[in-house]
């Protein structure tokens, strides 16, 4: 059985979670199978040598947000869309501009340089090499970064046994076949234990001044936006399948000290089922290592683990939040389906609802709830861009959601609407994606051409619109096939 820590945090033990699910039903059935229906988070104790990494490598991340503008430069990755090295001010979440007190340092714990060469062209954002500061700057960080990120990892790959089980009981069997309705007992472990799609991330989180957060908080009201409060990272649902947290530190800005946290309300909040959805905060003990579940982890269990919305509350004054994350997925080619006989409405029905959330629901192709999961089914789907999935409608391109974006469709026609502050507007009913990054995408004899995006080339046919590869998924207009 697990035990209450924390802000009511399930803990369980780590030498219970290597073991095989069956041989602890008694101890941590009931435990996790509660977790898993709520979206509560858990807690795994007794990691070995996580505790003392952790302790080595959190407090490295103020002397690495504080390196000369130069060198934090020379870490970025824009080619990787930000998922590799130092990054700061390029992620915006839930209505909100970028946020510029939010640096984070991404690297793969897995291998340095994954997959191969044509995955990495095909997926530059899923397989980007890492980049690392010079031992000069960040004395030892790499080996104590990459030794951190494994323990988690791990960790992670080993609860996803446990996933499993759960996910193979609940699904049943086929009555007509007599077969289990979960494809295999071990689906995801074998998944996340064999790819090379990994991901970590330090975190720094600097304080606001007064008069910051009060400019924020009035712009937000100008524009008739709810954020619910001043926010480094808004609420919303992790998009893949596990993420491992290390337990928050607090450091003075100036100096890198440590210090306790002197605001209540600062840090990690979720909203879970056993909360009816309402914000509760969750400490995560220095000794743990916490874990959520993202969205495509509920679409492939049929709805039977609950995604976590969560959010991390800002903090203004002399204090700075030092968070890591671990992010564990299957690999590119996983097959992003429910179990079988399950459909749209029975991984949705389980969602825990959050108002400031991106909902689930937009994540799937068709408004009506008619069951029908068409990403999984080979409809003329967009393919996946960090779990959202860009659907067409009625044989016209319409590229859904994007980090709570929405690009609608005009007068039958695409219209990307606004990217990162940018606008792509249509010409004569026929789509002209203007300037993306520097780039033109020009229309010619009314037929859309997108051009080149970051080296790439994505044609017409027929007059159609084909998106070509983006990230290595293929972008077809629907009647032209696959």
């Amino acid at each position: 059985m697990g035990k209450k820590d924390g802000a009511s945090l399930e803990v369980i033990d780590y030498f219970d979670v290597i073991k095989e699910p069956s041989m602890v039903e008694e101890t941590l059935g009931a435990t996790l199978t509660e977790v898993f229906r709520t979206g509560e988070m858990v807690a795994i104790r007794n990691v070995p040598g996580y505790a003392e990494s952790a302790a080595v490598v959190l407090p490295m991340a103020h002397r690495l947000a504080h390196l000369p503008e130069e060198v934090k430069s020379s870490l970025t990755r824009p080619e990787s869309h930000f998922q590799a090295g130092w990054n700061q001010g390029h992620v915006m979440l839930n209505k909100r501009v970028n946020d510029p007190n939010k640096g984070s340092f991404y690297f793969n714990p897995v291998t340095d340089v994954p997959a191969t060469p044509e995955e990495r062209k095909m997926h530059p954002g899923v397989f980007p090499p890492n980049v690392w500061p010079t031992e000069e700057d960040m004395p030892g960080f790499q080996d104590e970064a990459k030794s951190l990120g494994m323990i988690m990892h791990n960790a992670l790959v080993q609860f996803a046994k446990h996933v499993d089980a759960h996910v193979h009981k609940q699904c049943g069997v086929d009555s007509s076949t007599g077969k289990s309705n979960y494809e295999s007992p071990d689906r995801l472990f074998k998944a996340v234990r064999k790819t090379e799609k990994g991901k970590c991330r330090l975190l720094y989180y600097s304080p606001y001044k007064v008069e910051e957060a009060k400019d924020i908080l009035d712009k937000e009201v100008e524009k008739g936006i709810d954020n619910d409060g001043l926010m480094w990272n808004g609420w919303h649902l992790d998009s893949g399948f596990l993420t491992a947290l290390a337990g928050d530190i607090y450091v003075n800005d100036e100096t890198g000290d440590k210090v306790d946290c002197d605001q209540d309300s600062t840090g990690l909040y979720i909203a879970t089922h056993g909360s009816s959805g309402v914000a509760k905060k969750v400490t995560i003990p220095a000794d743990c290592i916490g874990i959520q579940f993202g969205e495509i982890l509920q679409i492939a269990s049929g709805g039977h683990v609950v995604a976590t919305p969560h959010c991390v509350r800002g903090g203004i004054g002399t204090q700075a939040r030092i968070g890591f994350a671990c992010f564990v997925d299957a690999g590119a080619d996983f097959p992003l389906a429910p179990p079988n006989g399950y459909t749209k409405a029975d991984v949705l029905k389980r969602s825990v609802e959050n108002d400031y959330i991106v909902p689930l629901q937009q994540a799937f192709l068709d408004e009506e709830d008619d069951g029908e999961i068409k990403h999984c089914q080979g409809k003329g789907v967009l393919g996946s861009y960090h779990g959202r999935y860009y659907p067409v409608d009625d044989d016209k391109a319409n590229l859904g959601l994007y980090h709570g974006h929405r690009y609608p469709a005009k007068g039958g026609k695409p219209n990307l609407g606004s990217y990162h502050g940018r606008y792509y507007p249509t010409k004569d009913d026929t789509p002209n994606l203007g300037s993306y990054h520097g780039r033109h995408y020009p229309v010619k004899d009314d037929t859309p051409n997108l051009g080149s995006y970051h080296g790439r080339y994505y044609p017409t046919k027929d007059g159609k619109a084909n998106l070509g590869s983006y990230h290595g998924h293929r972008y077809p207009a629907k009647g032209l096939g696959r």
